[in-house]
């Protein structure tokens, strides 16, 4: 059964900044910190209010949004699908899994939204939604979402995690929501055990499920 999904379970979804490069490092991090002040700020914002997510713009900005709000509408029609896992447990248990075997940052996770997926399944989907994709420039929100994503992964595995950890996963679920062609199931925290201590993870927002498919869509810091 779908629950009520509110504004605080989709700020994850809410990515509304472009944050750039910077070869000051100190600038580099204050970005971040900035990004991160904003995007738990969007708790507060109600999703019925639709002039919260009113932005005025420049003209080339509005430009991009144009050409954004094309191609999102034209990916949507092309109906692409997921691959993933018969549950949602299962999926975040693989998750988990494949961060603990993995030695590198950059490691292709099989549990985790691939680049084609994210570009031709789950934002053309969230785009319409009422989330900051439809008042930001896809390219600003990709952005901004994959740096979100490499920082909370990096979160994670700060935990030191190894399989022994993962014998015992408790879940606890918060809210699922319809977005066009799937569903979003929101996490509220993941509990593991490490040397008889409780580890909460929350990292892992949310989970897409299409066609009877679950894989980890949003994780973030």
């Amino acid at each position: 059964m779908v629950g009520q999904y509110t504004e605080q379970d989709n700020f994850c979804l809410n990515l509304s900044l472009n944050v750039g490069s910077s070869s000051n490092t100190g600038a580099f991090f204050m970005k971040y910190i900035n990004l991160l002040i904003v995007i738990l700020s969007l708790i507060t914002i109600s999703c019925k209010d639709k002039s919260s997510t009113k932005i005025e713009s420049s003209p080339e900005i509005q430009a991009k949004l144009k050409k954004s709000h094309e191609e999102l509408t034209k990916r949507k029609l092309q109906n692409h699908s997921i691959s993933g896992f018969k549950s949602k447990e299962e999926s975040v248990s693989e998750f988990l899994k494949e961060l603990v075997n993995s030695k590198q940052s950059k490691d292709k996770y099989n549990s985790l939204l691939n680049d084609f997926e994210k570009e031709f399944v789950f934002f053309p989907n969230i785009y319409g939604e009422n989330t900051s994709l439809d008042v930001t420039p896809l390219e600003d929100y990709r952005l901004t979402f994959d740096r979100l994503e490499a920082l909370g992964i990096q979160r994670i595995k700060e935990y030191k995690l190894d399989s022994s950890n993962l014998k015992n996963i408790n879940i606890v679920w918060k809210s699922s929501k319809p977005y066009g062609n799937f569903l979003i199931h929101k996490i509220g925290r993941i509990e593991v055990i490490k040397k008889g201590s409780k580890i909460e993870i929350n990292q892992i927002k949310s989970l897409i499920e299409q066609n009877g498919k679950f894989k980890v869509a949003v994780v973030a810091p």
